[in-house]
Parts: C-alpha cells; structure tokens; sequence
C-alpha cells in the first residue's frame, strides 16, 4: 500500500488527447504534465512539486506501427507471436504476445480488439464519428509497449531494452546498412514459409521507415 503522499495514476494519452490510440511524442511530456500538475494543485488546494521531482513507480512505453490495412497489421501480428524473447515467460493471445520479467514486461498486441473492447463504446456516445475514425485508425495499428517499473525508468535502458528485442531478436539476421529489399526478401524466402516471409518483410518495411512515428 503506498502511504507517503499522493498517488498519480493515469494514462497520459486519454488524459491529454480523450483516447489512447494517438501517441505522445517525449517532447509533448513536460506541457501534458504541468498542466496535470497545476490541475490537481487546485483540486487539492494546495501546491505540489515540480513534476520533476515526482517518483516514478511504474511507466509503460509504447510506440505504433501504422500498416497500410487490419489484414496487414494482423499478418505481422501472427510473425510477432512466434518470436521468443531470452529469460522471460512468453504468452501467447489470439490478439497479442507478451513476455513478462521481473523487471520490465514486453508486449506486442493488435490495437483495433483492444481499442474496441475497452474504448470504443464510450467514446462513441461522446462523438460517434470521431470514435469510427479511431478504430479504423487503430485496426491498422500493432502497439510495442514495454512496461517498466521505478528501478528501470531512465532513458538509455528504455532504448536499450527497445533496441535489443528489435534489432537483435526479429532483424538479427540482416544488415540494414548494406542490404537491399531484394536481398532481405531472397533472406526471408530462403529461411522462412511464403507467409511468414511476406509477414516479416512487411513488419522489417515499417520498422525501419523513416518518420514512422508520424501518424500517415
């Protein structure tokens, strides 16, 4: 049980954009969370701390990867389940894959179920349009999300711990610097089944495009 203050828990992107199928970018953090603080300062009537100086206990990472369709993104999906992550205990979902430690937990999971299990439904009694736009906006979209707890929360772990699974588990076997489509899909082709060939050259085509993190 926490007993030393005041206990902030929150998804930052509903809080900030009202869903959590939009990302939010670092550089977005510091206005979202003072103006976070300065909102509970004057529901509680009292100051509090730079945002700052707050402890982290928990912090889930996520980042998307926006395909061209539902049945693309669900290809790559099916290539992501099969992947094993070293050390970690791997379960395996119709929608998603995870792989849980003591000190972080990798997640890879479809948006579009996620989002309309959870979300869809109120939204859209707020704005229906709005909330069809988002799930067909998230159908298209498989989450990276890795959660960490307070011993792991800086940066150049976080971007270890990306890096690591992405380039040294699902692309170990390809030079991204010196190897052309041609030569990653014969690769691909020659280790791997026609579809999940075709999976995985679509998901190593989104991984490495440039400015991916904008949504298209």
């Amino acid at each position: 049980k926490y007993t030393r203050g005041l206990l902030i828990e929150l998804s930052i992107p509903k809080y900030a954009k009202g869903n959590n199928v939009e990302m939010i970018l670092p550089s977005e953090l510091p206005t979202i969370l003072e103006k976070l603080s300065q909102q509970v300062a004057t529901h509680l009537d009292t100051p509090l701390p730079h945002f700052s100086t707050w402890e982290i206990h928990r912090l889930d990472v996520c980042y998307n990867w926006i395909f061209q369709n539902k049945e693309e993104a669900t290809s790559v999906m099916d290539f992501l389940r099969q992947v094993d992550f070293p050390r970690k205990k791997k379960s395996i979902y119709d929608t998603s894959v995870m792989y849980v430690g003591g000190a972080y937990t990798v997640k890879f999971y479809l948006k579009g179920p996620e989002f309309r299990k959870h979300d869809f439904n109120d939204l859209k009694k707020v704005d229906y349009e709005w909330a069809v736009d988002l799930q067909i906006w998230a159908d298209r979209i498989v989450r990276f999300e890795v959660g960490l707890i307070e011993h792991i929360t800086d940066n150049e772990k976080i971007i270890e711990t990306l890096s690591f699974f992405l380039k040294e588990k699902v692309f170990h076997y390809i030079s991204t610097e010196n190897t052309s489509d041609a030569q990653i899909r014969d690769i691909l082709f020659s280790n791997f089944s026609k579809r999940r060939a075709t999976s995985l050259f679509l998901f190593h085509k989104e991984f490495y495009k440039e400015n991916s993190i904008v949504k298209n």
